[in-house]
């Protein structure tokens, strides 16, 4: 619905919803893309991120979320295939608000409106998620990946289909996109319109040092809020993503999780003095303070 402003009353109306459903990263009911080659963590991802908005919690310990009802549509894997990787996650997913669409990749034709009439997905529909995953973007419709017109056409149709939600999509890169020249936005398969019509998007790419499994999250849009790159790992009982080597920033934000109150600043600034302790010199007095009411911050937006 179309509406007319003044300047003054925009900046002063009160809007219900938050700009943001994961801060900085997914904006509230926007679309959001991440790309990245086959293997590279996207599922693991999209679960880790179902379970932080579902129960509220932060994302990726790093990121803090509103708490909301999840959809994953799972168009990517086999329903056996898929269930066997949701077991390994130790059941992360459990007694949360959140459910499940499996359906046939070659049903999906997002812009096919009378199939979504079946009962699954009017009950879906019905059911008003704040968050949508789509795994995978480019088995929910039959129009050219590289004409950029095309996500001018998918993503409103989504937006249709679920008008109160945020989507999130996964996309994969091309085959030669481990050729780094490549800029971010070519590196998604098809026209670099899908990062540009979106929100936000971000890329996931698996990397092996050492013997050690990593995957780097990085910035692909040049728009919008800047996110540093992030290096994250799976837990290995959960297998859902974490920040690897955290910072001091990081172990901080942890070390607030884990208490039952927020704690003050000298505590947070006892804590960094802490971790730096047998370890040479570490951050001044000054310094740590400054952090901590860096992090504190974070938790009083929250």
């Amino acid at each position: 619905m179309a509406r007319l402003w003044t300047f003054d009353d925009f900046l002063q109306h009160e809007f219900s919803d938050p700009p943001y459903l994961v801060k900085p990263m997914i904006p509230t009911r926007g679309i959001f893309l991440l790309h990245g080659k086959a293997t590279s963590g996207k599922s693991l991802w999209a679960i880790t991120l179902a379970k932080a908005v579902a129960e509220g919690a932060w994302f990726l310990r790093r990121f803090p979320t509103r708490q909301g009802s999840v959809l994953v549509i799972e168009t990517d894997m086999g329903d056996s295939y898929f269930q066997d990787r949701l077991k390994k996650t130790g059941g992360a997913l459990a007694n949360l608000p959140v459910r499940l669409l499996t359906t046939d990749a070659k049903s999906i034709n997002v812009k096919n409106f009378g199939q979504f009439q079946a009962e699954a997905w009017k009950e879906a529909r019905a059911s008003k998620p704040s968050l949508v995953i789509v795994d995978t973007l480019s088995k929910t419709h039959r129009l050219p990946e590289n004409e950029d017109s095309t996500p001018s056409e998918v993503y409103p149709a989504w937006q249709q289909l679920f008008p109160d939600s945020t989507l999130v999509f996964l996309h994969h890169d091309n085959k030669d996109a481990q050729f780094d020249s490549r800029t971010p936005q070519d590196r998604a398969r098809g026209s670099s319109k899908w990062i540009d019509d979106s929100a936000g998007a971000m890329r996931l790419r698996r990397t092996i040092h050492d013997g050690q499994v990593r995957f780097r999250m990085t910035h692909s849009k040049p728009r919008g809020p800047y996110i540093e790159e992030l290096v994250l790992e799976a837990d290995p009982d959960t297998l859902l993503l974490k920040v690897a080597k955290p910072d001091d920033k990081q172990l901080l934000r942890e070390f607030i999780l884990r208490q039952d109150a927020v704690p003050s600043a000298t505590e947070c600034a006892t804590f960094l003095e802490g971790v730096h302790s047998g370890n040479g010199a570490g951050p001044s007095r000054a310094t740590r303070f400054r952090v901590a009411a860096e992090i504190l911050a974070e938790f009083d937006e929250k």
